[in-house]
């Protein structure tokens, strides 16, 4: 379909090519993101759950990770001559000492990352600066009028200033 004159709209202010002219403002407008915050949240609880982690007893006669003694299972070895009861509970509270430091530092790392976006979202942006359109040559010949008629310059001054902006036409 082939586009006429009158289906035509000229670009008006609600047109993101053409905004509205206006005075310069230097109003500044808060970028809001919840990533953040979100981020902020999401890494205590990741620490929060590695904690509680290394508090709970890695088997039956085995500490905490973070006790790292195994009291019960030393005085079983100690009663059963040569048992590696022990042994059996260092190696459960490495394998879920991984688990449990990898979640502490990932809670600690994820809350940083969330200080970070958040600082960097929560920064204001200056809003975007329109320059005042240029004035008119009509507009500046009606402004040397009013100056005139209201006596602030002279009519020698008025005409060189008048002669001054038919020239720059």
């Amino acid at each position: 379909m082939t586009e006429t004159p009158d289906d035509i709209k000229p670009a008006g202010p609600e047109d993101p090519g053409n905004p509205p002219a206006g005075p310069e403002t230097d109003e500044v407008a808060p970028r809001k993101s919840a990533a953040g915050m979100a981020l902020m949240i999401v890494g205590p609880i990741l620490a929060a759950i590695g904690i509680i982690m290394g508090n709970v007893k890695v088997g039956e006669l085995c500490g905490t990770v973070f006790s790292g003694k195994h009291s019960a299972a030393e005085l079983f070895d100690t009663m059963v001559a040569f048992g590696s009861s022990e042994e059996v509970c260092q190696e459960q509270a490495a394998a879920q000492g991984f688990w449990v430091w990898g979640l502490i530092g990932a809670g600690v790392l994820v809350f940083l990352v969330g200080v970070i976006v958040r600082s960097i979202t929560n920064r204001p942006v200056a809003a975007s600066v329109q320059a005042a359109p240029a004035p008119t040559a009509a507009s500046q010949m009606e402004d040397l009028a009013r100056l005139r008629d209201s006596g602030l310059i002279s009519e020698e001054e008025f005409e060189t200033k008048r002669r001054e902006l038919l020239h720059r036409l």
